[in-house]
């Protein structure tokens, strides 16, 4: 068998499943490519209650071929989806169906509906069928959830969200369909899908709580399966789009994915456990994964590695985390990815089929590579090292007389900031990637920019100050009319900003780091426009004043003063322009998003190199004060490499040191060492 293969793919945590499509179904592709666009499954959202004013629309089936595969790859529904089912599975870790839980009247509200569902196989028992599968009965059990599911989602829903065109209107759908298809006679993960969508669902309309999600966890979850289960063996339910005997299960999967983070760290249950009945029937009450293997023990004969070979190499993972990874990547491509399983979802107002906003920012992992290695990092390294050092020199040599030149230390402070803490988040992140370490990047890089961009309007305001405090006669009305320029340009812009799709969606989506992200872009956006228009005004009245100094035949000294504040302003423009050269795709992407503007808009690390090198040669006092402390350590390098080499070589001496050693009884051997040729040894025998 392929144990050895499930040991070796164990940094993937799972083998791959045949990528094999559903046979016999007409007009379709029997399985897209399994990577098609980027999932949404890497994009956490909060799943956050709709407003009792939101206008529900009857769901529809959109995905339909390719093109619609890429769009829910991409999706609000899949991003809401899988968020859901990575917090019941947070909720599942390491803990049995027997853990203690609060249940609240909707979720035994949702226990009653699933009693009463099951009391319903009673009411319609198999009938005398030829057919090898699906038993004709199971239409009328069916009929009757159609018949009562209304009625159900009442008892569920809050006051507000009840009604014909309400909540019911995009819930019946996910409920009805969440136990088999009445004509086809089958059941599988689509099906399973369907369930925890309507769960999702009940979350978004506030008909259950994340104080819920416990009793959901130990208590409905485990009803649900326990039902489908007893639907299939009675009613012979034929297992849809199964891959036969390397599918992972006949009908199910995620109680795999679930049952596998229960097991977490137990200390007695390993993953070969699984082959032992007598351990899955003495556990199977207490946890799922075991549950489900108990049922394949019941429902199959034959050795386990013959009739699930799958779970057989499962069996060989070392431990259950990397089951648990695996379980769920195997499920992104087997179920998530494959259209003839998710091309009858149908996607409402809750479940919207629509493009996430967190997406307009990704670019291909090959552009990202790319990037990271050849720009990002050694950006990053060069950009931290050189700011740290140009810093320290300044504080070190006391270069701090001008506030132009404190507003030029705080600001290396932030570049070296900025290159040290991303490289210690890629650091982490490639060793234990996460969503939280994904979000702190973007809002740490969001952050730095905006700081950034401050000091640089710092800078920009320093020296329309300084030229305004020498140009005295300049009127107060110019000085107006500059403020009202400055807030006539930030208004419309910020407009701009904020009313694109991208950063709405955004912002809809309630999480810390939209919040970060938006008072991020709000502080950039002013900064540029507030640099440029400071700039602007400060050459102007420079201008104005040469020519006032020029035409009253001022004195040298005057004029050489005016001039070399001039050649200071020209310096700061070229600083600061790096910045803004930088930066304005970022809000270009913001407000127009595309993926060539990610990729432009990555080139701002750029600035952590640029910005510190044009400080060391625009500002001579700095970069003297630099080159001094460099020349220092240079030579305390050198001078702590020759001690270090003339110690190595002192202990070699002592190594080669002549030394008296005892001789045999008839002859005694003495080590002299000659003083004349050092390191020589010459060797006196006795008696010899």
């Amino acid at each position: 068998m392929n144990l050895n293969r499930a040991v070796r793919d164990a940094s993937f945590a799972m083998p791959r499943m045949p990528g094999s499509g559903v046979p016999g179904a007409p007009g379709l592709p029997g399985a897209t490519t399994e990577q098609v666009g980027t999932p949404a499954a890497e994009v956490i959202v909060p799943l956050e209650v709709v407003p009792q004013n939101h206008v529900f629309v009857a769901p529809q089936k959109r995905i339909a071929n390719d093109e619609g595969m890429r769009m829910w790859l991409k999706s609000t529904a899949l991003a809401r989806f899988v968020t859901f089912i990575k917090t019941i599975n947070t909720i599942y870790t390491d803990k049995p169906l027997s853990t203690n839980c609060t249940v609240s009247h909707s979720v035994q509200a949702l226990l009653q509906c699933l009693e009463t569902m099951n009391s319903w196989v009673d009411l319609f028992p198999p009938m005398v069928d030829p057919q090898r599968f699906g038993n004709r009965a199971f239409k009328s059990w069916v009929d009757k959830l159609e018949e009562c599911a209304d009625d159900m989602l009442t008892l569920l829903l809050p006051t507000h969200f009840q009604g014909p065109d309400g909540a019911l209107l995009e819930l019946n759908p996910y409920l009805v369909s969440s136990f088999g298809h009445k004509t086809r006679l089958d059941y599988g993960s689509g099906h399973e899908l369907s369930f925890i969508a309507f769960l999702c669902c009940l979350q978004l309309v506030g008909a259950i709580t994340p104080d819920d999600h416990p009793a959901l966890a130990f208590k409905v979850i485990p009803a649900y399966f326990e039902l489908v289960r007893r639907l299939q063996r009675v009613y012979t339910l034929e297992p849809a789009g199964s891959h036969g005997v390397w599918g992972l299960d006949d009908h199910q999967f995620l109680c795999y994915y679930w049952g596998a983070a229960q097991l977490v760290g137990h200390k007695r249950i390993k993953p070969k456990s699984v082959l032992q009945r007598e351990v899955v029937d003495f556990f199977a009450a207490e946890f799922m994964y075991l549950r489900a293997i108990q049922f394949i023990y019941e429902t199959k004969s034959g050795p386990f590695h013959e009739h699930s070979p799958l779970l057989y190499d499962i069996s060989g993972v070392p431990n259950w985390a990397k089951v648990n990874a695996g379980m769920f990547k195997m499920y992104m491509a087997e179920v998530v990815k494959k259209l003839p399983v998710v091309q009858h979802i149908p996607f409402g107002t809750l479940l919207p089929f629509e493009e996430i906003a967190a997406y307009q920012w990704e670019i291909p992992g090959t552009w990202l590579n790319l990037l990271v290695l050849c720009l990002f990092i050694p950006a990053y390294v060069v950009g931290s090292m050189l700011s740290a050092s140009i810093a320290y020199s300044m504080v070190v040599e006391r270069v701090l007389g001008s506030r132009l030149e404190r507003i030029v230390l705080g600001m290396l402070w932030i570049y070296a900031y900025w290159g040290v803490s991303e490289l210690a988040i890629f650091a982490l992140d490639l060793s234990a990637p996460s969503n939280v370490l994904r979000s702190l990047h973007a809002a740490n890089i969001q952050v730095c920019m905006g700081l950034t961009g401050l000091f640089n309007l710092f800078l920009a305001m320093e020296r329309f100050f300084l030229i305004r405090r020498i140009a005295d006669r300049v009127s107060t009305k110019y000085y107006v009319l500059f403020l009202a320029i400055f807030f006539i340009a930030i208004v419309p812009s910020v407009w701009a900003v904020f009313t694109s799709p991208l950063h709405l969606n955004i912002i809809a989506t309630g999480a810390v780091q939209a919040r970060v992200q938006s008072l991020s872009v709000l502080l950039l956006v002013v900064d540029i426009i507030g640099v440029i228009v400071f700039y602007t005004s400060t050459y102007i009245l420079s201008l104005k004043l040469i020519r006032e100094i020029t035409s009253n035949i001022s004195p040298e000294k005057e004029r050489a003063r005016i001039m070399a504040e001039r050649r200071v302003l020209f310096s700061c423009i070229v600083m600061s322009g790096s910045f803004i050269a930088f930066s304005i795709p970022v809000v270009i992407n913001v407000a127009f998003p595309s993926d060539a503007a990610w990729a432009i808009s990555g080139t701002i690390v750029l600035d952590n190199v640029i910005a510190p090198a044009l400080i060391l040669y625009f500002m001579p006092m700095i970069r003297e004060a630099w080159m001094n402390r460099v020349v220092r350590a240079l030579v305390m390098g050198a001078c702590w490499w020759g001690r270090r080499k003339q110690q190595a070589d002192e202990d070699k001496d002592d190594e080669y040191e002549g030394r008296y050693t005892a001789g045999s009884e008839d002859s005694t051997s003495v080590e002299l060492v000659a003083p004349q040729v050092p390191f020589t040894v010459i060797r006196v025998t006795q008696g010899g």
